[in-house]
């Protein structure tokens, strides 16, 4: 992908296509331009996990805040953007500090692929949780249940299918 409003688009498109669960990971910047999407995943009762980095609130969503310094942000080269969806597609994007451009951003398909996102960013949160929550918080579990093997995606569901392993 290769503009902002594509980049962006797709994930739009891939949030209206959720059914069982979202994992999402977005800077500052980006949240504002997904608001609407997230929020109608959330009331077609899809389960969405995201990781911010300001005081962004989506009611019925698990919320882990990152506590991310602003001398953290900027080491980094832009506004970053990970979301996986259902464990079938995800898409990782950096765009430029003022989203005026993209960097690189790649969306896929493979279900191998996403399941291994999915993972990857339910580790990410289960750390945040563990540095940022109070040990008693009940967002904990929760986290714990977005691993890709607790949550059973449909992605995971399609690869063990394709590869022969059904159950």
């Amino acid at each position: 992908l290769s503009t902002v409003e594509q980049a962006l688009d797709r994930a739009r498109a891939m949030l209206a296509r959720a059914t069982g669960i979202v994992l999402l990971d977005a800077f500052p910047g980006l949240l504002p331009h997904l608001k609407d999407a997230i929020r109608a995943a959330i009331r077609r009762k899809v389960r969405v996990a995201l990781q911010v980095y300001d005081h962004s609130r989506f009611p019925g969503a698990i919320i882990l805040e990152n506590d991310l310094s602003p001398e953290a942000f900027a080491h980094w080269p832009g506004q970053q953007l990970s979301l996986v969806v259902d464990a079938r597609e995800h898409l990782l994007a950096l765009f430029s500090r003022d989203l005026e451009a993209v960097h690189q951003a790649v969306w896929s398909q493979s279900a191998f692929l996403s399941c291994i996102q999915h993972n990857h960013l339910a580790c990410e949160f289960a750390i945040t949780a563990m540095e940022t929550l109070p040990e008693k918080d009940p967002r904990r579990a929760e986290v714990k249940s977005l691993s890709l093997l607790h949550a059973e995606p449909t992605g995971l569901k399609a690869l063990r299918q394709r590869l022969g392993q059904e159950g």
